[in-house]
């Protein structure tokens, strides 16, 4: 047996069965606990620990005995015993000097960021820590409280003066409009007070005055108020089909993400996958790809994408200055962001443009109509990133990968539990019913809905985290969009627009190859000032009535309003990448030029996607210009 076999068998069975503070863990937490553990040697007389070293590391003895002195009282320490707690309380320093004493001492550490990402969720395990601590060391430590670690926000640099030139921007410009509005005769009075109401909505967007569902909802409420139309259909968002999709999505998401499946898929990846580099990150897009339609909100996904990351850090015994961790990192942000468009479960804001679809078309492009529709795309943009890190992991030498290390984790993790055989087989269930909903007639959205409906009858989904792990802002969002929609399609607005702008319709009926470009460029600038959301919003509600009006297939529009839409060039375009970089930067820094230069090729290799993928659209149908 291997030093490092030896040494993992007894992190293995030390976090399993010996470490108090570690026993309130479940399963899937602990096999990554012993990922995160790195093994260091040290000799006799060794200093590992001092007074004036910052707490930076949780300690504990794997080989070897160490003396731990505090002040002048001396405490040996034997194997499978901890220390350096301090860094778990969040102290600058340790307060003991700890000493090898034998010849020969191996040590597991864990760095106290990765430990707080552990237990900042888990009070009950923080306070074994600090129970565990306070009985040896409670008249040498002044506890402080545990400040834990927030999620950064990074959104455009923040200054008070444009901050408020954008609330009176965003008040004064719906009563300007309102009166400059008033001198044309074309717009009937409710179109002109919605245009009102929807201008300081946009304002509030592009300025980033409040999060992004906030606006859309208090355009409901302005509207409900001053009587615009029927409530029925200023609130047809809370009940449409597309809402009650994305509500059922989000429960099986829910579970998906709590269960442990998706780390245990991860794991079975990298133990079968050879040690070659560019298969190794093809597993690990592969993973990505999985959570692009089954969890439907972006934010969720990067996360779950960074801790996957960092968790192949561990396995892949990587160190942050190599090229390699780079490449490791832009492969796993792009594993969850390229193939967004290509699936409709994968984000509400192709929900909202799937709304926009008159009802024939709607009917069309359901779950299934919408994958054939993006598949050839998909696939091209699969190959496009393949080459690119084929290209960026030449010359690399094999990767390390601890094939050892995975079957710890995995004899951790034990047996499937009930959680992950119902997050395996309700999201099979779903999604191979909404592929065959054309056979047995079946709504899509009703297979969905009866699948979490499922999950939280027999307790899968409990009711703390039925209120907690699916993402209400995000729908309440998708029912504000649809329903800001509907109120403008049953005024005539929308209607109105497409009467207008017909000139725009005959361009791109006789120059759709240059539309697409143009489109790119436009979308690409709308970016630099406007959250994804709205940007989507605005050319959807604009660009696929027009489309219908002119005879070509509105999936087309949207897919196109989709792919340029979500594309971000520097991290104030994206808050999911801006938490991403937060949560790896801490502790596991990358080259961030180097990530955000690859995610620039792939945007303009976006737009090579759409023009290759115009034989497939026209060969099923779907464009005959």
């Amino acid at each position: 047996m291997t030093i490092e076999s030896r040494c993992l068998k007894k992190i293995k069975r030390i976090v399993q069965n010996e470490l108090g503070p570690f026993s309130v863990l479940p399963q899937g937490s602990k096999a990554r606990l012993i990922a995160l553990f790195s093994l260091h040697t040290y000799k006799r007389n060794q200093l590992i620990t001092r007074p004036s070293k910052e707490a930076d590391f949780l300690y504990f003895l794997v080989e070897g005995a160490i003396n731990l002195k505090i002040k002048d009282q001396i405490i040996p320490l034997k194997e499978g015993m901890l220390f350096g707690e301090e860094c778990a309380l969040d102290q600058k320093d340790y307060i003991g000097t700890a000493t090898a004493t034998s010849q020969d001492v191996t040590v597991a550490r864990i760095h106290k960021y990765d430990l707080i990402q552990l237990v900042k969720n888990d009070r009950k395990m923080l306070n074994e820590l600090i129970l565990n601590f306070s009985r040896e060391f409670t008249r040498k430590f002044q506890q402080k409280p545990e400040k834990g670690i927030r999620k950064k926000k990074v959104d455009l640099p923040f200054n008070e003066n444009i901050y408020l030139f954008g609330w009176i921007l965003a008040i004064l410009t719906p009563i300007i409009l309102f009166y400059v509005l008033g001198n044309y005769y074309d717009f009937q009075i409710k179109q002109k007070l919605f245009l009102c109401i929807l201008s300081g909505t946009l304002i509030t967007w592009a300025f980033r005055l409040v999060p992004e569902f906030i606006p859309s909802i208090f355009a409901l409420l302005i509207s409900l108020g001053i009587g615009l139309t029927d409530p029925k259909v200023i609130l047809s968002g809370f009940s449409s089909r597309t809402f009650i999709m994305a509500l059922g999505i989000f429960g099986i998401a829910a579970i998906i993400m709590s269960s442990g499946l998706l780390y245990r898929i991860l794991l079975n990846l990298l133990n079968k996958v050879p040690k070659n580099n560019i298969l190794v990150n093809m597993s690990m897009f592969t993973l990505g790809s999985i959570l692009t339609p089954t969890v439907p909100d972006m934010t969720n996904r990067v996360n779950l994408s960074a801790s996957f990351v960092k968790d192949a850090y561990a396995t892949l015994r990587l160190h942050y200055k190599e090229k390699m961790w780079t490449v490791v990192v832009a492969n796993a942000l792009q594993s969850v962001t390229l193939l967004g468009p290509a699936f409709l479960s994968s984000s509400v804001r192709n929900y909202v443009l799937l709304g926009l679809f008159w009802g024939q078309y709607q009917a069309q492009f359901q779950w299934m109509g919408w994958l054939k529709a993006s598949f050839v795309t998909a696939l091209i943009l699969i190959v496009l990133h393949s080459i690119a890190m084929a290209i960026l992991m030449r010359g690399f030498t094999k990767i390390n990968l601890s094939k050892t290390l995975i079957s710890r984790q995995l004899e951790t993790l034990g047996p499937p539990t009930s959680y992950e055989w119902a997050a395996a087989v309700g999201t099979l269930i779903c999604f191979i019913g909404m592929a065959t909903s054309r056979y047995h007639r079946i709504n899509p959205e009703t297979i969905a809905l009866l699948v979490m409906s499922t999950f939280l009858t027999f307790s899968f989904i409990r009711r703390d985290g039925f209120n907690t792990d699916i993402n209400w802002t995000e729908l309440v969002y998708l029912a504000g969009l649809t329903g800001l929609l509907s109120t403008a399609n049953h005024i005539g607005l929308l209607h109105m627009i497409s009467d207008k702008l017909e000139f725009v319709g005959n361009y791109i009926l006789g120059n759709f190859n240059k539309t697409i470009a143009i489109l790119f460029v436009l979308i690409t600038l709308t970016r630099f000032v406007m959250p994804k959301g709205p940007t989507i919003f605005i050319f959807g509600s604009i660009l696929i009535p027009i489309a219908q009006t002119i005879g070509i297939s509105p999936w087309i529009m949207a897919f196109i309003i989709l792919i340029f839409g979500e594309s971000f060039y520097f991290p104030f375009q994206s808050p999911e990448y801006s938490n991403f970089r937060f949560v790896l930067m801490k502790n596991h820094p990358f080259k961030e030029r180097s990530v955000l230069t690859l995610n620039a090729i792939l945007n303009l290799l976006k737009l090579a996607a759409v023009y290759l993928s115009l034989p497939y659209w026209k060969s099923i149908g779907l464009l005959s210009l």
